[in-house]
């Protein structure tokens, strides 16, 4: 190889490295996300005395659409920052990464990799669901 091939080779492998590190910040994300959201619903259940049924009812709706819509927004990004590891992993260079650690793909594999991507989202807005329907729950029925 000449030096403009091995330049170009080390360029992408960077910004192969780069799109992983990404990967991991924005799954970070997504577990903080989801965190503040439960530890909002927590911070209304100790409100609840203070604060009117009806404004925390609207509290705990606001919770969910906008953590929703950051969960959904952070696995966006999550979808075109791994669009792009697989289009670097068509590269020639990715593919002798993969001969090394010895990475198969069967069709399992790639079903799997489409799955694990949306159904990973859905367990998250579907535990953000939850906890603001027993919050809700909580608020209407609580007597003081």
């Amino acid at each position: 190889m000449n030096d403009g091939e091995d330049k170009k080779r080390e360029v992408r492998l960077a910004y192969f490295q780069l799109c992983n590190e990404e990967l991991r910040f924005f799954k970070l994300q997504q577990w903080r996300v989801a965190y503040y959201c439960l530890l909002l619903l927590a911070a209304i259940l100790f409100l609840q005395d203070y604060i009117h049924d009806y404004l925390l009812i609207i509290f705990i709706g606001l919770i969910f659409i906008i953590g929703s819509f950051l969960l959904l927004e952070i696995q966006w990004s999550l979808y075109k920052h791994r669009k792009i590891i697989d289009e670097l992993e068509n590269k020639e260079f990715i593919n002798e990464i993969k001969e090394c650690m010895e990475v198969t793909k069967g069709v399992f594999a790639r079903f799997m990799k489409i799955v694990s991507r949306w159904l990973y989202i859905g367990v998250f807005i579907f535990i953000l669901l939850i906890a603001c329907l027993t919050v809700l729950y909580a608020v209407i029925t609580w007597t003081p």
